[in-house]
């Protein structure tokens, strides 16, 4: 009897072994998965900064959407021309992002443009209005159709976030 029980001491020992191999291994290759997800947030930081700027100036009351003045209702994807201006935009809408972006605004239907509008050679021939420095080289464009507001009309247009890496 105690020579069977040490029979299976021995055969539970290299069981041991080989559980204890595959979780290392294991390890390694999940170590190594979350190490390359970590290059790929950092790496993708930069389109997200310009996607939370785009929504900021679509949707926030405090940047560029249209707000009733008789509801208090700020209109998501409703553009006041108004408030389309260098300081409203570095106060409220780009606060934190210093100024590595710009911002565009384009006026009338821009349906078959808008993926031109992703493109910095057509934006800089277009002379679109602009607020924001041109100073840095802009890589990255984000290009959304909008309603604009000016003084009781509405119009469509694109609103076009321009982002420096």
């Amino acid at each position: 009897m105690f020579k069977n029980a040490q029979y299976d001491l021995s055969r539970k020992a290299l069981y041991f072994i080989i559980v204890i191999f595959f979780l290392a291994v294991m390890f390694i290759i999940l170590n190594s998965a979350f190490r390359t997800l970590d290059v790929r947030i950092l790496t993708t930081s930069q389109s997200m900064a310009q996607k939370v700027l785009m929504n900021e100036a679509l949707y926030s009351p405090l940047c560029f959407a249209y707000v009733d003045k008789d509801t208090g209702r700020a209109h998501p994807g409703i553009i006041d021309a108004s408030k389309f201006n260098s300081a409203n935009l570095y106060t409220s809408c780009g606060r934190y992002f210093k100024d590595r972006f710009v911002v565009y605004l384009a006026r009338g239907e821009q349906k078959n443009n808008i993926k031109y509008l992703t493109y910095p050679a057509y934006v800089k021939k277009a002379s679109l209005p602009k607020v924001g420095k041109e100073d840095a080289a802009y890589n990255n464009y984000m290009a959304r159709p909008v309603i604009i507001y000016d003084n009781g009309k509405f119009e469509r247009g694109a609103l076009v976030v321009a982002y420096a890496q």
